[in-house]
């Protein structure tokens, strides 16, 4: 299924996302994560987990939770750092 495209997952329907390694490769990272967010159940939990500190990610990740609910990061998410 395509990360940036869970149409097969209903609204809130899950507990947990967790892309291993891969929101990095989707061309819309801001996608990927808004279609995260749509499928989890409200309390739902996220986790991200990217190669390493100096990778990209971090600083995506942080523009991208910026753009989905502003300034303050949700206590909704977790970002994992391998």
């Amino acid at each position: 299924m395509d990360g940036q495209n869970l149409e097969q997952i209903k609204d809130s329907s899950l507990d947990y996302t967790f892309p291993a390694f891969g929101l990095i490769y989707f061309p819309d990272i801001l996608q990927g994560m808004k279609e995260m967010f749509r499928v989890l159940k409200p309390g739902g939990k996220t986790g991200i987990a990217s190669w390493c500190t100096d990778a990209f990610l971090p600083a995506a990740f942080q523009q991208t939770m910026n753009a989905l609910f502003g300034n303050s990061v949700s206590n909704r998410t977790v970002l994992l750092i391998n």
